[in-house]
């Protein structure tokens, strides 16, 4: 990763310098020092005239030359580069020869090591002539695209974060916050501001981050994923049961962050409370009543039997269960 972060700074500098000289030539540079820039740089520079004639070049890499120079040497643009180039090339070699101002135009084209893209900088020379500057941006192009489309997967990312439902945040090394989304903030009825670089246990009683917060957190950045349910009191909603989830989160080989995810599962747990202590005062009355209670399913076959059966009819509830009247 390392590499390819350096790959691609590298690359977003030599554009950089490339745009500087292209700069120092449209100023004008004395013919001696404008020859050994032509010498040094990387991109491909051609010569050309009023009537699109290539009259010299210089090939920095010799490997972007779509033709060997005996084949272009000479001869107008149009004749030795693809229509579609050759128009472009020709349009805005006229338009920098009228403006006497740089200009620049983006075309691909196919080399024997596959469809390559190239940028083209005109500046004028002379009264009749321009220097056309060509650099391969492939690579760069390559880079752009994907980190555009990085950044594109980020921004769907945090959306969904920011508008999650779930309470999101993560944690460092040193068990501070890194981020909260809005949802983890409002249930301490503070801004997400407030959590970034603070330490997790100062939003918590000390004996709920002692015995349930620290302990697994110490075993996510161990490397484990880490899930537990439990109660919580918060200052604005108060008890809560929520259901935690701590995921690792490594660069390289170390975890760097653990990322938390809690969901609030208070419904769900009150209402399986309820249906408990309604099943066992059902059950306690049923159970208690002096006659015989009973459930068939739809093939009639006994599906709940209450102990009264024994006293009535000699059976045991189990001995009846799944059999018919």
């Amino acid at each position: 990763m390392e590499d390819e972060d350096r790959t691609k700074e590298q690359l977003l500098q030599e554009l950089a310098a490339a745009h500087q000289r292209i700069a120092q030539l449209e100023a004008g540079l004395p013919a001696p020092e404008l020859e050994a820039v032509l010498r040094v740089l990387p991109d491909l520079f051609f010569r050309v005239d009023s009537d699109f004639t290539i009259l010299d070049y210089r090939a920095g890499r010799p490997e972007d030359l779509y033709l060997p120079p005996e084949r272009f040497l000479g001869k107008r643009i149009r004749e030795v580069l693809p229509a579609r180039v050759a128009r472009l090339l020709e349009g805005v070699t006229s338009k920098v020869l009228q403006s006497k101002e740089l200009a620049a135009v983006e075309y691909t084209l196919k080399l024997p090591r596959g469809e390559q893209i190239f940028e083209t900088r005109v500046v004028p020379l002379e009264p009749d002539q321009v220097i056309q500057v060509v650099r391969n941006v492939t690579d760069l192009r390559t880079v752009e695209k994907e980190l555009r489309e990085a950044n594109e997967a980020l921004q769907i990312y945090a959306r969904v974060v920011e508008n999650s439902p779930d309470r999101i945040s993560a944690v460092d090394r040193h068990y501070r916050f890194c981020m909260v989304n809005p949802t983890y903030s409002r249930m301490h009825n503070l801004s997400v501001s407030d959590f970034v670089g603070r330490p997790i246990a100062g939003f918590f009683p000390r004996e709920d981050y002692e015995r349930r917060i620290r302990p697994n957190l110490d075993r996510c950045f161990a490397g484990e994923s880490v899930h537990y349910e439990d109660w919580f009191t918060y200052p604005v909603v108060g008890r809560r049961y929520m259901d935690v989830h701590y995921y690792p989160l490594r660069e390289g080989k170390k975890v760097e962050f653990a990322v938390l995810v809690i969901r609030d599962e208070t419904e769900r747990r009150e209402a399986e409370q309820w249906l408990r202590e309604s099943e066992e005062r059902y059950r306690d009355l049923v159970e208690s009543t002096s006659d015989w209670v009973w459930e068939v399913d739809a093939d009639t076959l006994y599906s709940y039997v209450s102990p009264r059966v024994r006293d009535l009819l000699g059976y045991s509830p189990e001995e009846l269960l799944g059999r018919s009247p």
